[in-house]
């Protein structure tokens, strides 16, 4: 599960968010374990580009409608309809690196 930043998380955000963005190897390895030993795998709050593709059949749209928000960069995203989004109080400065409207 992604992180929000609300209530003690905002405390050393930067200690507790993991990007990955930039980053999915600790993810994929944590999920192909899992996969092999045959858990049920769910990755919530994770907006699809911040997910390789052979790993997004595992997000859920997971964030309320009314806690869920779009940045300009996602705006031409044609997965839009299945993404989670950002929660409504992300803050670009201090979040995911590399989101991109998927094609």
């Amino acid at each position: 599960m992604q992180l929000e930043k609300k209530g003690y998380a905002v405390f050393e955000w930067e200690k507790k968010f993991y990007d990955t963005s930039s980053d999915f190897k600790i993810l994929s390895n944590a999920i192909d374990i899992s996969q092999a030993r045959g858990f049920v795998v769910d990755l919530y709050n994770f907006p699809l580009c911040t997910v390789p593709s052979q790993f997004r059949k595992y997000c859920r749209k997971s964030i309320s409608d009314w806690k869920s928000k779009y940045i300009k960069a996602c705006m031409p995203c044609a997965d839009k309809k299945l993404c989670s989004g950002l929660f409504e109080w992300y803050d670009e400065a201090s979040g995911f690196k590399n989101i991109k409207a998927l094609k």
